[in-house]
């Protein structure tokens, strides 16, 4: 089983369970059309894409959680902070220590008491 790509985002993909795996790397590599599109997608993504959508962001006033894992190879925390200063809605940056890009996944039990306490926060 290749892990390679999920590394960056578990602290130990090698314990992921065999259906988790596939849940990422089937739809993205399960055939040389995905691949293929994700190639092309991976070479396409640039910062101009957030810059594109700025004055979206500036609009979106709805009250915005913001979690962040301080452990995430690609976009360190600096990265939540200017999210947050284009979204006027946010109310909070939360930081996971050391948590990756999934964490959803392997720190859920940190992660849905955020959503959690937001939404009564929030009246939702």
């Amino acid at each position: 089983m290749k892990l390679h790509g999920l590394t960056v985002g578990y602290p130990h993909p090698g314990r992921l369970p065999d259906e988790v795996v596939d849940a990422y790397y089937g739809p993205v590599f399960g055939t040389p059309e995905s691949s293929g599109a994700f190639a092309r997608l991976t070479a396409a993504i640039s910062s101009d894409d957030l810059a594109a959508v700025r004055p979206q962001l500036a609009q979106l006033k709805v009250p915005t959680l913001i979690v962040w894992g301080t452990g995430d190879l690609f976009f360190p925390l600096k990265w939540a902070r200017r999210l947050a200063d284009l979204i006027p809605g946010t109310t909070t940056i939360a930081k996971l220590d050391g948590a990756r890009m999934h964490f959803p996944d392997h720190r859920a039990d940190e992660f849905v008491p955020l959503l959690q306490q937001h939404w009564v926060q929030n009246g939702w």
